[in-house]
């Protein structure tokens, strides 16, 4: 009958919704108040368009919070509500990128626009935002029924430590437009003198430096001053983007930083910016695409290869073998890149174990790449059983002292993930759960040889939820009315 009434061939029964629904608005003038942008009682599919002008952040992540409300009142599109917790209920709200589509060289953009906003068949709350002065629009899309209307109220957002602005400050001074008379102490000594305002670097929290991160992406263009500037850049935009995943938008602050990779270090002969470089592309790995991490694995094969006796090594260009240690460490943690390449990159590594010595970073990357159960990657980037059993017999084989080296990787090796094709032979699970006890590992690790154990807590707890910059700002008509100009939504 549904479909027939959609034809024109029943009689459909209406009432509108029974929510009206609104865009919470923030700003100086504009503090906690709530936008109508669909009353109640509108009919599905029946466009409004809100009689305000806005200005819309482009290029830069924004967050859209999105309320409902089932009190009676007469609210019209356009209108301004103070937000009570005990009438407006929050909804998920959406928090993304909107692109401008012109190069604005990474600065943000303003773009004045009204809305407009309508009710979908299918239980979606449409908002364009309309551009005045350009041919273009922007589509927002809320789902108000089934499991994402149904998830629990967003939690609210953490406060920013009281002397954060001092800390944004410091990199603002040492990464800002001009070149500011730093002594160069302040620069080797930025971390630290974040830490006196902050506390210790550990203790920071996901929205603490995610937003350290936005300060240094400003300065990106000026991480070349000295050798100073650009080792402690890399290694702070490293640490405040890492695991590269977990936090809303990460995806985008990993695209951001991504851009930089082709233009490479500018102070090459310097060991330690290496060791930032390579440090900083570990810590950011989980939120690379396959693309880019294949990019970075082929970038340093070279270096990785074994040479070829008897034959002159042409010379190497671009990524020099300065901070193996750390490139090496990078390679193992390059989850995406396919079974095959992980497979060669591990018998180098083995290569070099026979040269060298079994090494801790060696040793580490092996169970990275030949993991189980990987960190943020596919099941199906996982190299084959097989090779994975060839490389614990190996490792077992070792003539090792310190066994506590050889506990990571043979953990991550054996353990169950539950896909047959990428559990070992149950006996050498068995002989790997007896060598680990005997080693004295973790019982934790001795039994995820044998079952299949969820890790919680530490690198694999993901933390959500941080305080991101308004998406709408409330413009004064042109008739100078200003009830609630310079609000924001956020």
């Amino acid at each position: 009958y549904y479909g027939l009434v959609r034809r024109g061939l029943g009689l459909r029964i209406g009432g509108g919704t029974a929510r009206a629904y609104f865009i919470g608005l923030d700003g100086e003038k504009g503090a906690g108040q709530a936008l109508c942008v669909i009353p109640k009682h509108l009919e599905e599919e029946t466009e409004v368009e809100v009689p305000r002008t806005f200005a819309l952040l482009l290029d830069r992540p924004v967050r859209f919070p999105l309320f409902g409300s089932t009190v009676a009142r007469a609210e019209k599109p356009g209108d301004l509500s103070a937000l009570d917790e005990e009438r407006f209920s929050p909804l998920p709200p959406i928090e993304t990128v909107l692109r401008s589509g012109t190069d604005t060289k990474g600065k943000a953009v303003e773009v004045p626009v009204r809305l407009r906003a309508s009710l979908t068949e299918i239980g979606t709350l449409e908002l364009w935002c309309v551009a005045t002065d350009r041919d273009a629009r922007w589509k927002l899309e809320f789902q108000l029924r089934g499991g994402a209307a149904e998830e629990s109220a967003p939690s609210a957002v953490a406060p920013m430590p009281r002397r954060f602005g001092e800390a944004k400050e410091l990199i603002e001074v040492i990464y800002g437009k001009k070149p500011a008379p730093v002594d160069k102490r302040d620069v080797k000594n930025l971390i630290r003198n974040l830490e006196k305002i902050l506390g210790p670097r550990e203790g920071w929290t996901t929205p603490v430096i995610r937003e350290l991160w936005a300060a240094l992406h400003a300065g990106m263009g000026k991480r070349r001053r000295t050798a100073d500037h650009e080792r402690l850049w890399c290694n702070l935009t490293g640490f405040c983007l890492r695991p590269g995943f977990g936090a809303p938008l990460d995806a985008w602050r990993a695209s951001e930083t991504w851009k930089i990779f082709d233009q490479g270090l500018q102070f090459q002969n310097d060991t330690h910016n290496w060791e930032a470089w390579w440090i900083m592309w570990r810590r950011v790995a989980g939120g690379l695409d396959k693309a880019a991490q294949q990019r970075i694995f082929d970038s340093i094969t070279p270096v990785l290869r074994p040479a070829q006796p008897g034959r002159n090594q042409p010379k190497q260009r671009g990524v020099k073998p300065e901070g193996i240690v750390e490139l090496i460490r990078l390679a193992g943690s390059l989850e995406r890149v396919e079974a095959d390449a992980k497979s060669e990159l591990g018998g180098w590594l083995f290569e070099r174990i026979e040269k060298e010595g079994p090494a801790p970073h060696l040793l580490w990357s092996i169970g990275r790449l030949g993991a189980r159960v990987p960190f943020y990657g596919s099941g199906h980037a996982c190299v084959y059983a097989g090779v994975a059993e060839s490389w614990i017999e190996r490792l077992l084989a070792l003539p090792i002292d310190r066994t506590e080296h050889l506990v990571f990787p043979l953990a991550q090796l054996a353990r169950v993930s539950g896909d047959r094709h990428r559990d070992l032979d149950p006996g050498l699970r068995r002989r790997v759960a007896e060598w680990l006890g005997e080693a004295g590992a973790p019982d934790v690790l001795v039994r995820m040889v044998l079952e299949i154990v969820e890790l919680t807590g530490g690198d694999e707890q993901r933390v959500f939820g941080e305080s991101l910059p308004g998406g709408l700002k409330l413009l004064p008509e042109p008739n100078g009315e200003e009830a609630a100009s310079g609000a924001t939504a956020g």
